[in-house]
């Protein structure tokens, strides 16, 4: 059996290695095989990998930092115990080490996660779903937030969409943080302290925010250009900035973007529970419209001919019964 201090410890200067498609990670302490299929994705913390243990499919994700993975796993332990009426992320399975490049390696496991980011879902089917995104992604923080927690680092990397099912589910709970602390992870398009809207600490409007920008700038993205240039404004620059951009694309969504900017600039802020409401009125008005909207199509689908046939058997019926009236005559 190996023991721990043959194994020298990595440290955080180290650069990850890749693992490649068949290669075998072996857990030190459980001892459990994990084949390698596909890298999925990387962050700051580390990769994710998609790998086979036995004949089941399931996530790895690989750390830089033993203790931040460590944490990212009690984290999904803690939403797993106590959040139990929804499912808002992957359920997390074994924490363990690895020896890769005869260094020591923490990594855990947890179930795939299948599905698409949220901006490429909503690029794929149109501005028409972002209410419905917006408002399943309000409903699933506000589950973390009834117990005490922020998810902090919202980004569409971290939100993914079932395409066949319409799951949404979070991925990446490493920037989940106590309610009151400050939030050290976090993406500055995203951020509200960015935009000079409010504080970097966790509290429930921090996420709203955060997922409001989410669904601004995916029905309307920017350039990598203007990325860069909003780097070089002031905060104040910057909400002027935003401002702007809601109102240049009001139009195309004007309902979901009134919502948007009330949880973005709201003075005094939009509480929660009003985001929700608002949320919730909205989808019910998109419903109402859509049913109506079908309605109207099916009554002008029918086609000319039909109309015209129908029009013409009307005029039979009708000279039928004014012959047979007369023949009674």
């Amino acid at each position: 059996m190996m023991h721990r201090e043959e194994i020298p410890l990595y440290n955080n200067d180290t650069a990850l290695p890749k693992l490649t498609v068949g290669e075998v990670v072996t857990g030190l302490w459980h001892r459990n095989k994990y084949l390698v299929i596909r890298k999925i994705g990387e962050g700051a913390n580390g990769c994710v990998y998609l790998v086979a243990q036995q004949s089941q499919q399931v996530a790895l994700k690989l750390g830089r930092d033993a203790n931040a993975i460590s944490l990212e796993y009690r984290h999904l332990q803690i939403v797993e115990k106590q959040i139990r009426h929804v499912l808002i992320g992957p359920q997390a399975f074994e924490l363990d080490d690895c020896e890769l490049e005869r260094k020591r390696w923490s990594f855990f496991t947890m179930n795939y996660v299948h599905g698409e980011t949220i901006d490429r879902f909503l690029s794929r089917n149109g501005v028409s779903f972002a209410p419905f995104c917006l408002m399943r992604c309000l409903r699933s923080v506000h589950a973390l937030h009834e117990i005490g927690y922020s998810f902090g680092d919202s980004k569409p990397a971290n939100i993914l969409i079932d395409p066949s099912t319409f799951q949404v589910s979070f991925v990446d709970f490493a920037g989940m943080t106590r309610f009151d602390h400050a939030i050290k992870e976090f993406t500055g398009l995203y951020d509200r302290a960015f935009w000079g809207i409010g504080a970097r600490k966790a509290e429930p409007l921090y996420d709203f925010i955060a997922l409001a920008l989410i669904i601004v700038f995916s029905v309307a993205p920017i350039t990598k250009e203007q990325e860069r240039t909003l780097l070089t404004f002031s905060q104040s620059q910057r909400k002027k900035w935003l401002v702007q951009h809601l109102t240049r694309h009001q139009q195309s969504a004007t309902s979901l973007f009134h919502l948007i900017e009330k949880i973005l600039l709201a003075d005094p802020p939009l509480t929660p529970e009003s985001a929700l409401a608002q949320g919730a009125s909205l989808l019910q008005e998109q419903a109402t419209a859509k049913k109506s909207s079908k309605k109207k199509k099916t009554r002008a689908h029918i086609p000319l001919w039909v109309q015209s046939l129908l029009v013409t058997a009307g005029l039979c019926v009708v000279c039928m019964s004014v012959l047979f009236i007369w023949l009674l005559r």
